[in-house]
């Protein structure tokens, strides 16, 4: 087929293809923050875990780059198995993971990963493919590359967030959604001109440091969120860097009397909105602010360049009656039939065949004991 095949699986080397991502990534199929350069490189330096391999696959076709799998090896426990899993890298804050596929190369591209995957096939049990758009038609590619080449496919239903229209007059938007005026004006209504909300009017560092220690006060501290652990915390620094040289980095802040009450984070990448972290005062949960926040944070980026606010699988679910449309994903699973795989699959099937009858037995037995009362 033609194809050439490099792996990636340390930082030196992936520091080394740098430019190479790069130029690729600005011409790909889908252009995201969460397949740059960036945000694998560094979360696969700071998210370090002895369990995982970096394996990014670099595919080129007549000496031209056309696509990239950031992938780790994960050695996953199945009952009494060890499975090497085929999984996105970058998984701790990574949202809807995506190759990246040179424009015009979709079908080669896959096309060239699943040829590597039969060259290889003593290497890997599992290929787990998170968080994909059930909008697109990559199921139904998947699906006819995995029977062609004897592997299984499965698909079930994975996460799922809201999305909104950026493409549009804020007014028109305002007026569609009651209960967001009705929270923000009765925020508004009980702290008059102490209420102000600001959007990046300080360096990002400064920045930053004011949402972690808003963070502090909000249900999120030590639990989930940028500071939930040096790992994280060193992550957001780097990326966030990263991040502001392209203005790419957006903070915005709900002030009362001056002191940060609530807080939002996004990135933008082309004309998507990433909204992508948010925390506020517990002492001001009566108000919501973090609705309040929100709100005017949307505010913000309407009526300019972009298009769509993506708020990103799991998001908070007030978010999906301010939405326009839902992005739903699925979770592909295609199993190579190896010694390991096969004793999985006859072992489920050994206990769906053996807890049958029992349960097939139970049931009967209780809807006789209803029947003689």
């Amino acid at each position: 087929m033609n194809f050439q095949y490099t792996i990636i699986s340390d930082l030196l080397h992936l520091a080394q293809i740098k430019d190479e991502w790069q130029t690729l990534h600005s011409q790909s199929e889908k252009i995201s923050i969460y397949n740059s350069f960036d945000f694998i490189y560094h979360s696969i330096s700071e998210f370090e875990d002895s369990t995982l391999q970096p394996h990014i696959i670099a595919i080129y076709q007549n000496n031209s780059l056309i696509a990239l799998f950031p992938l780790q090896v994960y050695l996953e426990q199945r009952y009494f198995l060890k499975l090497r899993v085929l999984e996105y890298a970058a998984q701790n804050e990574i949202d809807k993971p995506s190759p990246i596929i040179k424009h015009g190369f979709k079908n080669k591209a896959w096309q060239g990963l699943y040829h590597y995957l039969k060259i290889n096939e003593k290497d890997w049990d599992i290929l787990t493919l998170m968080e994909v758009k059930k909008s697109t038609n990559d199921q139904q590619l998947l699906s006819e590359l995995s029977s062609k080449s004897d592997y299984i496919f499965r698909i079930n239903n994975d996460k799922s967030g809201p999305c909104i229209n950026l493409d549009k007059a804020w007014d028109d938007f305002w007026s569609r959604h009651k209960k967001m005026r009705k929270k923000v004006n009765k925020m508004e209504s009980a702290f008059g001109n102490d209420l102000t909300f600001k959007v990046n009017d300080q360096p990002w560092q400064l920045a930053l440091e004011q949402y972690i220690e808003l963070e502090s006060r909000s249900w999120k501290k030590d639990k989930v969120g940028i500071s939930k652990d040096n790992e994280s915390r060193n992550f957001y620094i780097k990326l966030f860097e990263s991040l502001s040289k392209n203005s790419q980095l957006h903070f915005g802040f709900l002030y009362l009397d001056g002191v940060a009450v609530s807080g939002e984070i996004s990135y933008t990448q082309g004309k998507t909105v990433y909204f992508c972290h948010g925390c506020y005062d517990q002492k001001y949960k009566k108000y919501s602010p973090g609705m309040v926040s929100t709100s005017y944070f949307i505010k913000h980026f309407m009526g300019k360049e972009y298009i769509q606010g993506d708020f990103l699988c799991g998001y908070s679910g007030y978010l999906a009656a301010w939405s326009e449309s839902i992005s739903e994903t699925h979770q592909i699973d295609i199993y190579n039939k190896t010694m390991n795989t096969r004793i999985i699959f006859f072992y489920r099937l050994l206990k769906k065949v053996c807890t049958t009858p029992l349960k097939t037995t139970i049931l009967t037995g209780y809807d006789l004991l209803k029947t003689n009362r």
